[in-house]
Formats: C-alpha cells, structure tokens, sequence
C-alpha cells in the first residue's frame, strides 16, 4: 500500500482558512500583480491549480484558488445553496473578503457558470475570463 501522501500535505500546509458567509474554506495564492481567481469544477478543488499557480505568479500575476462550498477543504453546510447562483454567490463574497476590487477570472467546468453569474452580479470588476 502506497502511503505517499506528502504532495497533498504540502499543499494543504500552504493554504489560508477563510470564513465567508459562516463557511469555512482553504485557499491558495502566489505571486504579486493583477489578481487572478480560479474556479475548479465538479468533482474538484483548487488542487487543480496547483501547477497553475506558480504559472501564474511567474507571469507577474496574484494567483489565487479556492475551494468552493462543499468540495476540497472546503465546510460542506447542509443548507447551503449548492446552485450556480448559490455557489457564484459565494465566489463574489469571497473575492470581496480578500478586498479585490478588480480581478481576472479563470475558469474550469461547472466554474463557468459561476464565473459567468460573477460577472452579472458586477461586470466592472472582471478585468478578463479565460
């Protein structure tokens, strides 16, 4: 049996806690500049990043990845509203706990849906979506 599991605990050593809307969550950034917000899919979590990151921040970018409401590290609330709507919610409040006034968003999967409910919410604070 395989115990290896000390990319995962490094990655996980290197996350900050975050409360946002009474949920916990981890999330992860590197680099300096423009900021730029991940959103993972689902099933996923910002651990698919963890390459993109570094990528990011070598560019001369503010990288940071998050895990969403009810995947990765995140708390999984029972009543917690899991839709695009709920979940992109969620992502705006976040973004704003950080203090990012404007940021780039990348997007992966169900992240999409979220980025694209993002930039209904407040469209001048998205700087580009990739």
């Amino acid at each position: 049996m395989n115990t290896d599991v000390t990319g995962f605990e490094q990655w996980d050593s290197q996350s900050k806690r975050i409360v946002v809307d009474g949920v916990s969550s981890r999330y992860w950034e590197q680099g300096q500049g423009e900021p730029v917000l991940c959103f993972h899919g689902v099933p996923a979590s910002a651990y698919l990043y963890r390459k993109v990151l570094p990528a990011l921040a070598a560019c001369g970018l503010r990288a940071i990845a998050f895990d969403l409401p009810g995947m990765g590290l995140a708390d999984r609330p029972i009543n917690f509203d899991y839709s695009w709507s709920g979940l992109s919610d969620w992502a705006f409040q976040f973004a704003a706990e950080l203090g990012l006034s404007k940021y780039h968003l990348l997007v992966h999967d169900i992240g999409g849906p979220i980025g694209f409910d993002v930039i209904r919410r407040e469209p001048g604070r998205v700087a580009s979506l990739t």
